[in-house]
């Protein structure tokens, strides 16, 4: 049994002329699969002949009900929901996630979060851009940074660093210059919050923004 979401099938159809649909819906009449389609609110706007043998409905009786108000047992009402509330949040935060990837794309800003205690580090896509990598890259992101900078540059930055975090302030700001993979020079703009726990810094996290252009102007 095949559900097909109306996103998905006005993807699918979306250059698709009436004469050629009219052809897939035959084709898909004679597949001996059920098929439903079903609207963003779980409204069936298509089934197939199997569909309509199964269900012991004509089309026109089926087509626009609700599917699991219809055909679903009372009984199995909740979870069906509970698993359609779960789904519509997990598109919402895909939604969103690509929201952000996208702003930080255009702001060309990058953020990251450090876990002191496990050494986790998470890095966004744009982060990665930054420097010259590809997101997801295989590389030690705690050298990515070093190896971008020259030694005594380096050495003032985390001196900064490690001042800060024991001094349990919990903001750190840095303008650095860095070469990228591609041996390109970038003005990097690194602001770094701390977390502390029972007086022990445990975890970081912030935003690098690419200050390159602004810097050009000046």
């Amino acid at each position: 049994m095949y559900f097909i979401g109306v996103g998905k099938m006005n993807k699918m159809f979306s250059n698709e002329s009436e004469y050629t649909l009219d052809i897939l819906k035959e084709y898909l009449n004679f597949v001996g699969s059920i098929i439903v389609v079903l609207d963003s609110v779980g409204n069936v706007i298509f089934v197939n002949n199997r569909a309509c043998e199964v269900l012991e409905g004509q089309k026109d009786e089926i087509i626009g009900k609700n599917w699991i108000e219809n055909f679903i047992p009372p009984n199995l009402h909740e979870s069906i929901e509970d698993i359609t509330a779960v789904k519509i949040y997990e598109a919402e935060l895909i939604k969103k996630n690509r929201t952000l990837e996208d702003a930080e794309a255009i702001a060309h800003v990058g953020h990251f979060v450090s876990d002191v205690i496990t050494g986790a580090r998470y890095w966004s896509d744009e982060l990665f851009r930054l420097f010259g990598y590809e997101p997801e890259s295989n590389i030690d992101k705690s050298e990515i940074l070093k190896a971008g900078m020259t030694i005594d540059d380096y050495r003032v930055f985390y001196d900064g660093f490690m001042v800060v975090s024991k001094s349990k302030d919990k903001l750190y700001e840095a303008n650095i210059k860095i070469k990228d993979l591609q041996n390109n020079t970038k003005f990097l703009k690194i602001i770094y919050n701390f977390i502390y726990k029972n007086d022990t810094y445990v975890e970081s996290f912030g935003i690098i923004q690419d200050m390159t252009a602004v810097k050009k102007t000046l």
